[in-house]
């Protein structure tokens, strides 16, 4: 356990100095009082548009959860959302199993092309140059749970987006408890229409 303090200049209370504003999140064995944790500036991606209005702003290290039936536009979303990232907040990594690098994934990704997004068909073994990481879909790439969880503390700083096929029943195929790890969780339950779960902006609908 770390007691994190403003130090003081007046005889006060003398710990560990806050860290510098704009932090993305203190570590989890951290102890801050009250009035310091008020006044911090916690850094986030600055969202701006539609994807601000569907998923709020979150830290530079999220993770997200896309699921939906097939046909649904699942995919049209992530890529979209995808080239967004790429234009405004960094290196994107697309992983394409569901699809593969055929005719159609070049469709899709004829509006959303960009110099920082970048597509493949399996995961790779080494993620450091991307910030972040689409996985479409989790059930095709074959990852459990635990390895998906293993994959994000392998990379603490990065950014991944999950994207599951839902189940007739309008579950997604997988482990439904791993949705409580993620900070976005998106449902696809029409074609062209999105709706935000997460814990940044609760309730976010979008139609694309």
């Amino acid at each position: 356990m770390r007691l994190w303090r403003q130090k003081c200049g007046h005889g006060g209370l003398h710990g560990l100095d806050l860290p510098d504003n704009n932090q993305q999140a203190l570590p989890p064995d951290a102890v801050v009082n009250s009035m310091d944790f008020a006044k911090m500036q916690f850094k986030t991606l600055g969202f701006t548009g539609k994807w601000l209005e569907l998923i709020g702003d979150p830290s530079g290290n999220f993770t997200a959860m896309v699921f939906g039936k097939p046909k649904m536009g699942k995919s049209y979303l992530c890529i979209d959302f995808a080239s967004y990232l790429a234009q405004n907040h960094g290196k994107v990594l697309y992983v394409a199993k569901e699809e593969g690098l055929d005719y159609t994934l070049q469709e899709k990704l004829n509006a959303a092309k960009h110099p920082d997004l970048f597509v493949t068909g399996e995961l790779q073994a080494d993620l450091s140059p991307y910030d972040f990481i689409f996985l479409d879909s989790v059930s095709r790439l074959g990852l459990t749970p635990d390895q998906i969880r293993n994959l994000k503390a392998q990379y603490p700083t990065k950014s991944f987006i999950y994207v599951f096929q839902s189940t007739k029943q309008g579950n997604f195929r997988g482990e439904n408890s791993f949705q409580h790890d993620v900070d976005v969780v998106i449902e696809v339950p029409e074609k062209g229409k999105a709706v935000q779960m997460g814990r940044f902006n609760q309730g976010g609908v979008m139609f694309f």
